[in-house]
């Protein structure tokens, strides 16, 4: 979308500054490149304007920086729709993930919402809990498990144990 920049003071002079409206535009290629090929890259192209002082930089977290292109961890700033996902667009099919990367504390409180989840339905088996929660519909808590397959099938062998002794 097109985003309407925040107005800056300048720390110099005191004056409030507003920048152009602009576009933000992330690319993908096949393999690592530097931000100068990047900018080579764009500059080759008669589509698309590059501001001489447009940043280029390799991005770190393409989930992340999608988030910030919407603002959606900034309910203070311009939105664009109740969809995020339909103004921002994606060529090639690229496939767009706009969900929110855990924190360390985010994934202490699935681990536990998990072992309770299975403590509270006496789940002993991967399998039966996958179907479970794919009957209950708990798709936050279904990515969870099956992203975190070894911690789950650690605890879940514990309490076979455990129920031998």
């Amino acid at each position: 979308p097109l985003h309407e920049p925040d107005p800056v003071e300048d720390l110099e002079t005191g004056a409030i500054k507003t920048l152009k409206p602009h576009y933000h535009v992330m690319y993908f290629h096949g393999a690592p490149i530097t931000p100068k090929a990047g900018r080579s890259i764009f500059e080759s192209w008669t589509w698309i304007v590059t501001p001489h002082k447009a940043e280029f930089f390799q991005v770190g977290s393409v989930r992340n920086l999608s988030r910030y292109f919407v603002h959606l961890d900034q309910p203070e700033k311009q939105h664009w729709a109740e969809k995020p996902e339909e103004v921002l667009t994606c060529l090639n099919g690229f496939p767009l993930d706009l969900e929110r990367e855990l924190t360390r504390k985010d994934k202490r409180e699935m681990k536990k919402q998990t072992f309770a989840f299975i403590q509270d339905r006496s789940i002993t088996e991967f399998s039966e809990l996958v179907d479970v929660l794919m009957h209950t519909g708990d798709w936050v808590l279904f990515d969870f498990v099956t992203d975190n397959y070894g911690v789950v099938q650690n605890y879940l062998m514990s309490i076979r144990k455990r129920a031998q002794e």
